[in-house]
């Protein structure tokens, strides 16, 4: 084969000179050339682009999600396979898409920046997935702010830690109570909530598991609310309640006894059990309230203030926090600071540009100041103990070595 080539090369050349090669060896030789070029090009253009990406381009495409078109606005739970109660588990897998020094990128409207801590507890597809759900908020709020000139007060998404350890948080607790209740799987995991605000930290408890319910408390008097709370009804019909008024009266009303009864019924006592606290609104006495109601072994946390001795909340004087531990109704109170961020937006509590590191805790109830027949009949003494234990073991697991010392 190889000499005949070189005769008709040769021959070619003779008979039909073009540029040295004639038509007969460019046909002859034309799937030769054809699988050259197709070989180099497969070598220059396709080869690179189905190597590893780096971190950063698989974090950016590590899923695809649909954008909300027309009223379809935020998706629903059956409509989204990726979401509901496998997303708790994919928790686990979390630093397996982290960068080889722990680094995951956290991009949102309001700031881009890189950090190396313990986000990494929340996997890039999860994150993505209650990214999706803050920027539909967003886009609900802003046509509201736009139009009647009101600012958003502020929201979770200001604060990628308090995100991260919420979401590892959860995930330990869920495990603990499946673990508990012999692992049944439709076992409901309930928080509330007071100051839900535009919803961003209702939407990320939301889109953790189809074990999440909540039930939020919030004036609801800023235009934008109410609707974003339809979206999350649509998006997660039968998992969320909310609870319209001042809370400071509508949180001691919702936990006391029906009909003017003495005494809960054991269907009441359930649906008044909580797994988690959030509190997380203007009313001075919120968590002082969820705590004398919540049953031993309760996670309580806050929102983020610009330090523990704030006045309000953590540690200043006659501050909540402050009182609950003075009281004996919490214990094991552990706190975090967040990584300082400039504000590209103004909100409520803060103006554009301004530098904010704010700080946060946790802490378990210790059901020492119940006040109600629900949770003082829930505080067995043994069990009390028991979950108490439980739970200070899961806090020690957050992040130990990110820790600040708690406000004496």
């Amino acid at each position: 084969l190889e000499d005949r080539s070189m005769t008709r090369i040769f021959e070619n050349k003779k008979k039909k000179p073009w540029g040295g090669i004639g038509i007969r060896t460019i046909i002859w030789y034309s799937p030769l050339s054809i699988a050259a070029v197709v070989g180099a090009y497969t070598y220059f253009f396709l080869i690179p682009s189905s190597q590893p990406a780096t971190v950063s381009h698989r974090l950016a495409e590590s899923v695809e999600i649909e954008q909300p078109s027309g009223s379809q606005g935020l998706r629903s739970k059956q409509e989204d396979a990726g979401r509901g109660v496998d997303n708790i588990n994919r928790v686990v897998q979390a630093n397996e898409n982290a960068n080889e020094d722990g680094t995951i990128a956290y991009n949102k409207q309001n700031a881009t920046r890189t950090s190396s801590w313990c986000e990494g507890s929340i996997p890039p597809k999860l994150r993505e997935e209650y990214q999706q759900l803050w920027q539909e908020i967003d886009s609900i709020a802003e046509h509201y702010t736009a139009t009647k000139g009101t600012k958003i007060s502020g929201g979770l998404f200001l604060y990628p830690r308090q995100t991260a350890l919420l979401g590892k948080l959860i995930q330990d607790l869920m495990i603990h109570k499946n673990d508990v209740l012999q692992n049944q799987a439709k076992t409901a995991f309930r928080i509330c909530e007071t100051g839900f605000g535009s919803g961003h930290s209702a939407a990320f408890f939301l889109s953790l598991s189809a074990q999440v319910q909540i039930v939020t408390f919030d004036k609801f008097d800023r235009p934008y609310q109410i609707p974003v709370v339809k979206q999350l009804e649509k998006a997660f019909p039968g998992h969320i309640t909310h609870i319209l008024g001042n809370s400071c009266r509508t949180v001691p009303n919702f936990f006391a006894p029906k009909n003017g009864m003495a005494q809960h019924s054991n269907d009441d006592c359930a649906d008044r059990e909580f797994d988690l606290l959030h509190g997380s609104s203007l009313c001075p006495t919120d968590n002082i309230d969820l705590v004398q109601h919540a049953t031993c072994g309760t996670i309580l946390t806050s929102t983020a203030m610009h330090a523990l001795s704030d006045r309000a909340v953590y540690f200043g004087p006659n501050a909540q926090w402050r009182k609950l531990r003075d009281d004996g109704c919490i214990s094991d109170i552990t706190c975090f600071r967040e990584v300082p961020r400039t504000l590209n937006q103004s909100f409520i509590f803060a103006e554009k540009d301004k530098v904010i590191a704010h700080e946060f805790c946790f802490a378990v109830v210790t059901g020492a100041c119940s006040n109600n027949n629900c949770t003082i009949a829930s505080n067995n003494e043994e069990k009390c103990v028991e979950k108490r234990e439980a739970m200070k073991g899961i806090l020690n697991n957050l992040c130990p070595d990110d820790r600040i010392a708690v406000p004496s």
